[in-house]
Parts: structure tokens; C-alpha cells; sequence
């Protein structure tokens, strides 16, 4: 699919008639001004960036089909900056040092279908504020200073494809900030401090097939955590400095559909449970690397499909009797090669398989009685719940010995 869009592009850009715009047709001076003919149809292309403008120029011409002001020294959009540019259908806003949008703004811009507003110094979104953009398909926020958000923002942007959100201060959604998305696709949100899943902010999503969320503040993955995505084919949730769980159904709702899912560097996450990852039979790609993960029960992965790349490198596995199926599941002739990632599983103990490659260690060392089950959940060598009971067991024994 990838090398069939491509060479579709290829293709419409050697067939592109690109020109020149007349002297007396011709925009504002310091722009540059190109005439893209494609399929026997003019395309008005009117270039301003990185000319230090203050503000939008005078002059652009009403047929302009893409406005590129990014990279200048813009503070501020007068109310009346696009009124005449009914034909647009690309603003490229990015690289200035924008803080606020006015009422009305986007008024007469019916047509756009792409809005880049990234690397500005946004701070707030307010109710219907970009409402009017009714052809919008992509809209940019990444790197601003977002963090309070109001009401619906984004209500009447039924075709919007994509939301980038990326790199803002955002802390909390409220429960309406995406209403009348009815055909969101991409939502992405890493790199903000949210602290919990916006369950009910993107319940009513059921068009969106990704959802990016990592590098935030996240604590727990609750469970129901994504109900409503019914249409979701990848998840990432990587990059969570303080998460500690993802509990047992917090993928229920997406977990026949999803593809893709990403739980990795996530230092303080230590543990898994046995049904977080039951019925995922249509994942193709299940990256958990680079945790604190050092045990696997056997029934969260048994039920994966078994041509899943799933990635385990980067924790500190503890190399006993209770990973010994995962030993046998790498030499299983039916896997993917990938699957498993099986060259970098590395044992972090006991010590004398500390460093060594889970799928080169000796099946034998595994099941060694004299450190199965002897380890406890924090890694140590010590007295396990085994020792502990078989202990109390010898107590009680005496015991009762005595009391004879």
C-alpha cells in the first residue's frame, strides 16, 4: 500500500504544470507566488515564510488555494485577516508567536482542509472556536502553551481526520472537548501531563483507529479505560514516568479489533495481569520493553496471535521455573522469528544466569531446585512464600511435637 501511494504521488507531481504568477497578478512582494496547474485546474500557491512579517500581508490574491505564513514574527490575527480567501483550503500558521485566535477569524475560510497552528504560544481553548472550518480534515496544535480548555472547541468539525495536541500543558479533557468529531481518525496528545486516561472524553470516538498518550503523567490504566473505541487499531501508552498498573480490563472494548499497542519505558510498571492482554487474536505488534516487568504470568500472552512481534527487551527478568514456558515458547518451530524479541530477553537473576539470553539458557537451569521459586516479587534471593510456608509448616510440626 505504502508503494502505491508513493508512486501515486510521483505521478501527480511529474504531471503538475507549475508556473510563475503573472507581475500584475502577483501577491504580496515579499511572498513568492506559483501557479500549480493539476488535472487542467489552477492551484494558487502563495509562499510568505520565514520573511520576519509582523503580521498576514495585504494583496493576497482571493484565489489563493494555500497560504504559507509559517516561521515569521506574527503576535496577532486581526479579526478581518482572511475575510477575502474563500477559495483556501491550506493555512499554514506554524513558527510564529500567536497567543490568541479571535471570534470570527476563520469566518470565511468554509474550504480549508488543513490548518497548522504548531510552535505558537496558544495557552486557551475556547467553545466553537474553530466551528466555522466546516472542510477541515487536519488541524496542528502541536507546541503550544495549551492548558486550559473550555467547552467544545472543536464542535461542527464533523470531517476532521486528524487532532494533534502533541507538547502542550494540558492536565485534565473535560467530558465535551471533542464532541461533533464524528469522523476522528488520529488523536494525538503525547508529551502533555495527563494523569489519567480521558475515558470520557473520548467514549463517544468510535471512529478513531490511533490514539497517542505517551510521555504524560499517566498513574493507572483503569479498567474500561477505552470503551466506546470501537474502530481502534493502535494504542500507545508509552513513556509514563510514574505508572504502576495497567489492571486487568483496562483494554476491554478494543482488545478483538486492536493491532498495535505500545506499553513501554515505563519504569515504576512491574507488573502484568493475566487477562490484560486476553483475545487480542487480531495484534500484530505488542511492544512492552523497557519496564520493571521481571515476571510474565503464561496466560496473559497464550491467547495472542501467535504471528504477534511482541517486544520484552529491557526488564529485569527473573530466570526460574515460572519462565520456563516463555523458555519454551521461543524454540516453538510455528513462531514468528521476531516474535518475542527472544536475542534481547535478558535474565537480571538469579545471579548465576544474570546477563544471560533467556533463549540460550539451559532449560535444566531454569527448573534448578535450588532457586526455583526461592526468589520473591521484588527479584532477591531469599525467603520466598515457599520457604516461608514450608517454615510455619516445620513450626506447627514442633509444635505439636511438644505438646506431646
Amino acid at each position: 500500500m505504502l508503494r502505491i501511494l508513493v508512486l501515486s504521488a510521483v505521478v501527480v507531481l511529474s504531471s503538475a504544470q507549475v508556473r510563475n504568477c503573472p507581475d500584475n497578478d502577483y501577491g504580496p512582494r515579499e511572498c513568492t507566488c506559483t501557479i500549480v496547474n493539476l488535472a487542467g485546474i489552477d492551484h494558487r500557491i502563495i509562499d510568505c515564510q520565514g520573511k520576519s512579517l509582523p503580521a498576514v500581508p495585504a494583496g493576497i490574491p482571493a484565489d489563493t488555494f494555500s497560504l504559507d505564513l509559517s516561521n515569521n514574527a506574527i503576535t496577532e490575527l486581526s479579526a478581518d485577516a482572511f475575510t477575502s480567501l474563500n477559495a483556501l483550503e491550506q493555512l499554514l500558521l506554524s513558527g510564529n508567536q500567536i497567543t490568541a485566535i479571535p471570534d470570527g477569524v476563520f469566518q470565511s475560510l468554509e474550504d480549508v482542509k488543513v490548518l497548522r497552528l504548531n510552535e505558537n504560544g496558544l495557552t486557551t481553548l475556547t467553545n466553537g472556536m474553530f466551528s466555522s472550518l466546516v472542510a477541515l480534515e487536519k488541524l496542528d496544535l502541536d507546541d503550544n502553551r495549551i492548558e486550559t480548555i473550555t467547552g467544545s472547541p472543536f464542535s461542527g468539525l464533523a470531517r476532521l481526520r486528524e487532532l494533534r495536541l502533541n507538547a502542550n500543558r494540558i492536565i485534565n479533557l473535560p467530558t465535551a472537548v471533542f464532541q461533533g468529531l464524528a469522523g476522528l481518525q488520529k488523536l494525538f496528545l503525547h508529551d502533555n501531563f495527563i494523569t489519567s486516561v480521558p475515558s470520557q472524553a473520548i467514549r463517544s470516538l468510535n471512529t478513531l483507529i490511533e490514539l497517542h498518550l505517551e510521555n504524560n503523567d499517566i498513574l493507572t490504566v483503569g479498567n474500561d479505560s477505552f470503551v466506546g473505541l470501537t474502530s481502534m487499531l493502535n494504542i500507545s501508552l508509552s513513556g509514563q514516568p510514574d505508572l504502576v498498573e495497567v489492571q486487568a480490563f483496562a483494554l476491554r472494548g478494543v482488545n478483538r479489533n486492536l493491532e498495535r499497542l505500545e506499553i513501554r519505558d515505563c519504569p515504576k510498571l512491574t507488573i502484568l495481569h493475566e487477562e490484560t492482554f486476553r483475545d487480542f487474536t487480531l495484534l500484530q505488534r505488542l511492544d512492552l520493553s523497557n519496564n520493571n516487568i521481571s515476571r510474565l504470568p503464561k496466560a496473559a500472552l497464550e491467547n495472542l496471535n501467535r504471528q504477534a512481534l511482541v517486544t520484552l527487551s529491557g526488564n529485569p527478568w527473573i530466570c526460574d521455573c515460572r519462565l520456563s514456558w516463555l523458555r519454551d515458547w521461543m524454540d516453538e518451530a510455528v513462531m514468528n522469528p521476531d516474535l518475542l524479541d527472544i536475542n534481547n530477553v535478558i535474565c537480571d537473576a538469579p545471579p548465576k544466569l544474570k546477563g544471560q539470553q533467556l533463549e540460550i539458557v539451559n532449560r535444566f537451569d531454569l527448573d534448578d531446585p535450588d532457586v526455583c521459586n526461592l526468589l520473591n516479587p521484588a527479584g532477591q534471593i531469599g525467603a520466598g512464600p515457599v520457604v516461608v510456608a514450608s517454615l510455619f509448616s516445620l513450626f506447627c510440626a514442633l509444635a505439636l511435637s511438644f505438646a506431646v
